[in-house]
């Protein structure tokens, strides 16, 4: 619990996180304001940070899109489910 308490702080837009080995992780995060109206496609979260976005969790409506579309368009009221390297996703979160 401690841990987790102390990866909340160090990056606030972490909702949530699993971890799967050392290394990687599944987490929740609010995305950063600069993904707003943009693509999963355009944001090029896999060449340019390493991460898969696995699912997209829309809080209104509340709907989960599992294994989302390059042509996604990310909106303030999601939270995105990513896998990858931990220091990868600081890198975003």
């Amino acid at each position: 619990m401690a841990h987790k308490v102390a990866k909340s702080l160090i990056s606030p837009n972490v909702h949530d996180y699993i971890p799967l080995s050392e290394d990687y992780t599944i987490c929740e995060m609010a995305p950063p304001s600069c993904f707003m109206r943009k693509t999963i496609g355009e944001l090029y979260l896999r060449s340019k940070y390493h991460i898969e976005v696995i699912a997209v969790r829309e809080v209104l409506p509340e709907r989960l899109t599992a294994v989302p579309r390059a042509d996604l368009v990310i909106k303030d009221s999601d939270i995105l489910v990513g896998i990858g390297k931990e220091e990868d996703i600081q890198k975003v979160a």
